[in-house]
């Protein structure tokens, strides 16, 4: 905060502050005339005439003197300005205006978003003809009205009115930079104004990364709570459900208020229709289950929805899913591994729902390998990347570890990280001449639900007399299906979003008969619907994004650019061209509608994407006063307030007012020395009269 004088000319008069001081030394009372001579009276006289030594006198004088220096600061018009430039210099002002799905809620009146740009037109509405602005609408990726500020003040308060909210989220830093930009090499007193409702999803953790020569403003437009509901996840338990097969859709349900609420949850689809009742408890969520038979190929569409309230946007959710013939399976066997390799393309093909693909080993560096699961036999983990990008893109892997295998590479195929250095446990290879059982660990698993009966038998049927050492504490957070009798896993489930499975059996004639058993091809069955159901973890759709982001298709079979066709939720046509990589891949421009989108080729759907609300933006609490003061930012109550402080705060009524006071208490101390006069004089008189009758 800076203070300039508008009168600053006025400065040299500063000296007439000494006039009372002049005053008070030259208006002394002179002595009165006494007839009859007394010490008392004498005394007396020399009281009143040497004032300035009284304590009251010097009252008198602070009081009048601070009086006239308070008048002559009124006449200086003393202002305060906000950090930033020189004090007549123009200013340029930058308005963020939030943009983002959170603040489409309402308190029956209008929308956060709706006060959001009046309070920014009042902002704007005190720049001068000398000043430049712009305003920055801000969502996943904020836009600045302007390329560069300018002067026309009028048009920036046309397009507030006709700015529209998105279904986005909100990137708080990268308006910021945006704004940083903008101001970057300008001459003036810069500030940065935001109004937003201060989300605390979206802006808790955010530091200013403003330079400390711009002055940072902020309007909140949130009051009061804003409790919520919404759906927050709709799930299929496969992304290519087979035909004839029964999915599960799973719906989840959030409740961000403190009172629990009765939601009633809607599914619609082409070939179902029903609801759940849910009870979603304070602060929590709540799940509801449907199931639905795939009846046909054709791209499967989910729509749930919630019973509407204060904030709809996010009451429904879409979902969708690629009906397919077969289960496409890649195979990929190195060195030792290739007879389990072997075995388990036997098991594949006698199922009959599998489509098995025997790939090469270099064919795991293909950036367009397309399966259902990979099955990985011998492998040592060198090329982690390849596998990692297949796990990301939600494809399960089952992975039997060469011998020798360092068990760091486990995690790295997690995570991505670089390989680790050499050194460490290895995967080493035990046989047991007399062969060893196995054994069930996790019998509650779904993967064992169709052995319940008995009628499949015994999973775990069968010996192996050759396994790898993979000891639990060296293997990545999981759960064993099948073990060995002390404890060895035989076949471990990664815990997490990525569906690993490390299998630990030979499948070699000489050292198992594990393979041999009847109830090993429906437990490989098993295992394969399993981790491509999401029942060993669970991976978000590619196919489903966020407002302002792409859709991406590749189709399965070859077609010609000019046959596909991409098209929005009411089914008019949209941009959509083929990849600047090259590999036969169509994307389609940012999106913002909600809903499911298709892709056509030849007037046939084949394929669908999905925009969701998301998840982010549906919890409405706000930042506190505290937390917006941590920002670096200074918080105001309106836009009224921010201009004001760009047009200076006027200080001179307050020191009127304070010139007045003065005065004030002048004539109150003035007032009360005089009515103290009489009584003394009269007591002088008697004391005189007393006097001179003696």
């Amino acid at each position: 905060m800076s203070v300039i004088f508008l009168h600053a000319m006025l400065w040299p008069w500063a000296v007439l502050a000494l006039l009372p001081l002049l005053v008070h030394l030259f208006a002394r009372a002179r002595p009165r005339v006494i007839d009859f001579s007394s010490v008392a009276f004498i005394q007396r006289a020399l009281r009143f005439t040497q004032r300035v030594r009284k304590p009251k006198d010097w009252l008198l004088l602070f009081l009048r003197t601070a009086a006239a220096v308070a008048v002559f600061f009124v006449f200086l018009r003393p202002t305060a300005f906000s950090r930033g430039g020189g004090f007549f210099d123009p200013r340029r002002v930058v308005v963020i205006v939030d943009a983002s799905a959170s603040m489409g809620w309402s308190d029956g009146s209008q929308t956060r978003f709706a006060q959001a740009c009046a309070e920014a037109s009042q902002v704007l509405s005190g720049l001068s003809s000398r000043d430049t602005a712009d305003v920055v609408l801000a969502a996943a990726t904020p836009k600045a009205v302007f390329p560069t500020l300018g002067g026309n003040v009028g048009y920036l308060q046309e397009e507030l009115r006709r700015a529209r909210l998105t279904s986005e989220a909100l990137d708080p830093d990268a308006a910021l930079r945006l704004a940083a930009r903008l101001l970057e090499k300008r001459e003036g007193r810069k500030e940065v104004c935001v109004v937003s409702d201060f989300q605390a999803s979206n802006w808790r953790g955010v530091r200013s990364s403003l330079p400390p020569n711009v002055g940072f403003s902020c309007v909140t437009v949130a009051h009061g709570e804003a409790p919520n509901a919404a759906v927050v996840r709709l799930t299929i338990d496969s992304a290519r459900p087979l035909l004839g097969e029964e999915a599960t859709v799973l719906c989840e349900a959030a409740n961000y208020s403190g009172t629990p609420q009765r939601k009633t949850v809607v599914l619609a689809s082409d070939a179902l229709h029903a609801s759940r009742e849910v009870v979603i408890p304070a602060w929590g969520r709540a799940t509801a289950a449907f199931k639905s038979r795939v009846s046909s190929l054709t791209p499967l569409k989910l729509e749930v929805s919630l019973s509407e309230d204060a904030f709809p946007g996010d009451d429904r959710r879409w979902a969708t899913g690629e009906p397919s013939e077969a289960l496409r399976v890649s195979i990929c066997g190195q060195g030792k591994g290739a007879a389990t390799a072997d075995s388990w393309a036997r098991g594949c093909r006698a199922l009959g729902w599998a489509r098995t693909d025997v790939l090469a080993p270099d064919a795991l560096r293909a950036q367009d390998l397309r399966c259902d699961v990979l099955l990985l036999a011998g492998w040592d983990g060198s090329t982690p990347e390849c596998v990692h990008r297949l796990l990301t893109r939600g494809v399960p892997v089952v992975w039997y570890p060469a011998p020798e295998t360092p068990l760091s590479r486990l995690a790295t195929v997690l995570t991505n990280a670089p390989p680790a250095s050499p050194g460490g446990a290895t995967a080493a290879w035990t046989e047991f001449p007399d062969g060893v059982p196995l054994k069930v660990s996790t019998p509650d698993s779904p993967i064992f639900g169709v052995f319940m009966g008995g009628e499949y038998g015994d999973p775990a049927h069968g010996r192996v007399r050759g396994r790898l050492t993979l000891s639990p504490a060296d293997l990545p957070p999981g759960d064993p299906l099948l073990s060995y009798p002390d404890g060895m896993p035989a076949v471990w489930v990664c815990r997490g979003s990525l569906p690993l499975v490390l299998w630990n059996i030979l499948l070699d004639k000489n050292l198992s008969s594990f393979q041999n058993q009847g109830e090993y091809v429906p437990f490989l069955g098993e295992l394969l619907l399993g981790v491509r159901r999401g029942a060993l973890g669970s991976v978000q759709s590619a196919t489903e994004k966020a407002p302002g982001q792409t859709l991406a298709w590749r189709p399965d079979i070859d077609v010609r650019p000019d046959e596909v066709q991409f098209c929005g939720p009411d089914g008019v046509p949209l941009p959509a061209s083929p990849s600047a990589s090259g590999d036969a891949t169509f994307v389609s421009t940012p999106l913002a509608r909600l809903g499911v989108y298709t892709w056509s080729a030849g007037g046939r759907e084949i394929g669908a994407g999905v925009i969701n609300f998301p998840v982010v933006e549906s919890d409405l609490r706000t930042l506190t006063g505290a937390e917006i003061k941590a920002l670096g930012a200074r918080a105001a109550s309106s836009g009224r307030t921010v201009c004001e402080w760009q047009e200076g705060v006027p200080l001179w009524p307050g020191i009127l007012w304070g010139a007045l006071a003065l005065l004030l208490c002048e004539g109150a101390v003035a007032t009360l020395d005089g009515r103290k006069k009489p009584a003394a004089s009269g007591a002088a008189s008697g004391t005189s009269e007393k006097r001179g009758s003696v």
